[in-house]
């Protein structure tokens, strides 16, 4: 620090400022709050019932205390909600909404967060949950007692909490009775540009296939026209998968929807089963920036523009007569 401050009669007055100074410094910067889905299906596609699923908060103040002052909502019935043993503690009266399926669940803390900067929470899938999608967690998903940051309580009082919402998680599926999911695409991320010969691969859920499956056992169902099913794996009778290969001539401007439809004659069970859906974007070049920022007339002259491609990529070779 600059050292403007002597011995002189102003010397109580500086040591005071100086002091000040030295104290807002050390105001922590406001952290980044996440949250994610930490478990994965134990087959690798689905979780099924009794299983567990853990979401995770991070981004926290380190330096977290229970708030036992604040009657935060649900406090007063956490006892009767909570499942098992919930305990004394005022930490453990807290949870996070999850959405399966359309349906909010709440899981439930399982990490004291004393001092961490990311606490667990663990949900135990249930009869009749089912989410073909997968799984999201709405923003500003956590329920129950507060937490206060114990070492800096004046600037900080109650830590934050607030967050994005978190999306349909691909492979966070959930199924405890018969379904038809969509477990695999490639390539992994599906472009207006790489839907000709793109593969996608559906998994059946209490059901299986029967002898006898060719591509006319299914249907897309898509908001795209020019797409068809050119030919599937083989397939034999009692298997839980299929992968089918795409043809395309799809022209779009706006993201599109593709789900798979397998007939019921094709597989053990008595009814059609329709997958969730997966998202196709469209090709698009567009201008991310230029310098200077703002083009003139008089700066144009030696001026760059930068293009950004979405759903397609370069290919080697690029020159000024590409554009």
């Amino acid at each position: 620090m600059t050292s403007w401050c002597h011995f002189t009669s102003a010397q109580r007055l500086c040591a005071v400022l100086a002091a000040s100074l030295i104290t807002f410094a050390a105001v922590p910067a406001a952290a980044q709050v996440t949250v994610s889905i930490t478990s994965n299906p134990a087959n690798g596609t689905h979780y099924v019932t009794g299983e567990s699923i853990t979401t995770r908060i991070s981004g926290l103040s380190s330096n977290l205390t229970a708030d036992t002052s604040s009657a935060t909502a649900g406090v007063s019935n956490c006892s009767s909600r909570r499942p098992g043993n919930h305990g004394s503690r005022a930490w453990r009266c807290n949870w996070m909404q999850i959405d399966i399926g359309g349906t909010t669940r709440e899981a439930w803390i399982v990490t004291n967060p004393f001092r961490r900067t990311s606490i667990n929470y663990t949900y135990t899938v249930q009869a009749g949950d089912s989410d073909i999608d997968g799984i999201s967690i709405p923003a500003n998903s956590i329920v129950g007692r507060s937490w206060r940051n114990g070492l800096n309580s004046i600037f900080d009082p109650i830590f934050n909490r607030s967050h994005a919402a978190l999306g349909a998680q691909f492979d966070q599926k959930v199924v405890t009775g018969t379904a038809a999911l969509i477990s695999a695409t490639s390539p992994a991320a599906l472009t207006e540009d790489n839907l000709d010969g793109a593969t996608v691969t559906v998994t059946l859920a209490g059901v299986t296939f029967e002898s006898g499956v060719t591509a006319s056992s299914f249907e897309l169902v898509t908001t795209m026209t020019g797409v068809t099913i050119s030919s599937i794996s083989s397939v034999s009778s009692g298997d839980t998968s299929a992968t089918l290969t795409l043809s395309s001539t799809a022209d779009i401007s706006a993201d599109a929807t593709l789900a798979v439809r397998v007939l019921a004659a094709a597989h053990s069970g008595s009814s059609p089963l329709t997958t969730g859906t997966v998202t196709v974007v469209p090709a698009a070049a567009s201008i991310s920036s230029t310098t200077p920022a703002t083009l003139t007339e008089d700066n144009l002259n030696g001026a760059t523009v930068t293009v950004a491609l979405t759903g397609v990529t370069f290919e080697s070779g690029v020159t000024t007569a590409s554009f």
